[in-house]
């Protein structure tokens, strides 16, 4: 995520490679990572001074909505995250139309004090989303909507079936 005053964000989930198996061929380089879900996601912010290190618990995000900073010297970041890592079997297997159970994102919003070092996390949604945008023009900057791939929460279909649009200001979801 880059905002605009210029910082750089990245979540970094505690997943390790097996080198090995990716390189002798005994696994694909995505099947061979795997997750730990019992240690922190890390949370590294570069600015032009300095790179300092956040903790927060453990998510996966593959799709991240924005991320801005606000006046009290709190960065934003907004990201539909996932509660565990996919496995490349598992994302297969969905792929040829079995029911696995992959698991379902849903936008968080990440609050992370740069003066107390401490991150909080707030659930906008609680559909589930993946693939989201905001205003292009909004980009690193405050916003209010959100519009992405969605799924309701009382669906046992694995399917993003709708589009769904949040209100973050109002936490409010609308799902078509």
């Amino acid at each position: 995520v880059l905002t605009e005053t210029g910082k750089k964000i990245f979540f970094l989930p505690p997943v390790e490679f097996n080198v090995f198996k990716s390189f002798t061929g005994l696994d694909t380089p995505v099947g061979s990572i795997k997750a730990n879900p019992n240690k922190f996601t890390k949370i590294m912010v570069i600015d032009d001074e300095e790179i300092n290190y956040y903790n927060t618990d453990f998510g996966f995000i593959f799709h991240y909505a924005n991320g801005y900073e606000q006046a009290d010297n709190t960065l934003i970041v907004d990201a539909a995250v996932l509660p565990e890592f996919p496995s490349a079997k598992d994302i297969r297997r969905f792929m040829k139309g079995e029911i696995v159970g992959v698991p379902k994102g849903q936008l968080t919003r990440h609050h992370i004090d740069l003066e107390k070092g401490k991150v909080t996390k707030t659930l906008l949604s609680d559909h589930y989303c993946e693939l989201g945008e905001v205003h292009p023009d909004l980009t690193g900057q405050p916003y209010q909507f959100y519009w992405s791939l969605g799924g309701s929460p009382d669906s046992s279909n694995e399917l993003l079936t709708g589009i769904m649009k949040v209100d973050v200001e109002n936490q409010h979801t609308i799902f078509q």
